[in-house]
């Protein structure tokens, strides 16, 4: 039997790992399982399917301690529905593809992630309202149009540099996909203002870690759909 979800609940990058970046002080690996069990709480509290906008590891590489890893398996497992849903991020792959013995494909070999990308397409029912679910990793090419027969909206999960008015060397200009009503992307960190482009909104909503010093005046938050009246952000 499925599960029935009554929302989304959207995670950007938790960028997980024992040791964080050099920027970051000492505790940076606990703080993000400390989030991610609240998120997780969240979703079971709300009945809400957990997305998550790439780069769940910080290192998918290069994380060693078996120990950090069995604990961000565990909480995964507690996200309502048994598991999370990601896209590939650059951090995750390393050299652009997931690394046969590395952290990140023991996540992927467990039971409480699953990793799309390559524009896998997925049907999920939530809220009452039948969506399409596709998954772009970091590099990939983005499609202009995506069958929307059979559902009432479909959604893009991406993990790329887009010019959310503030384009920049390397960054995609946004564009309306026909069949598409909203992306969700990650990999920017900051939250950006919505972009509309015809029908497709564009939404760049932040992060649930601050990962550099240049992220210190950034709220970690999540985002829920449809909009609740409560939202969690860190004190």
């Amino acid at each position: 039997m499925g599960v029935n979800y009554d929302g989304i609940l959207v995670i950007g990058d938790p960028h997980a790992g024992r040791v964080g970046p050099v920027s970051r002080a000492s505790g940076y690996g606990v703080e993000v399982l400390r989030k991610l069990s609240y998120a997780a709480w969240l979703s079971r509290e709300w009945r809400l399917l957990p997305l998550i906008t790439g780069d769940l590891l910080n290192r998918g590489d290069g994380e060693t301690s078996v120990g950090y890893l069995t604990e961000l398996m565990k909480i995964l497992k507690t996200f309502y529905g048994g598991c999370v849903r990601t896209v590939g991020g650059n951090h995750d792959y390393g050299q652009g593809e997931v690394a046969q013995g590395s952290a990140y494909e023991l996540l992927l070999v467990g039971d409480g992630v699953r990793q799309h990308s390559g524009g896998y397409m997925e049907d999920v029912e939530v809220a009452g309202k039948r969506l399409r679910l596709g998954y772009y990793g970091h590099g990939e090419d983005l499609p202009r149009e995506v069958d929307a027969q059979g559902v009432e909206e479909v959604w893009l999960l991406t993990h790329h540099d887009l010019a959310f008015g503030e384009a920049y060397p390397g960054c995609m200009e946004l564009f309306e996909i026909k069949g598409v009503s909203r992306v969700i992307n990650g990999h920017m960190h900051g939250v950006k203002l919505p972009q509309q482009r015809g029908m497709t909104q564009w939404l760049n909503l932040g992060n649930i870690t601050r990962r550099e010093r240049r992220d210190e005046l950034q709220c970690p938050n999540v985002w829920v759909w449809p909009k609740k009246d409560w939202e969690w952000k860190e004190e």
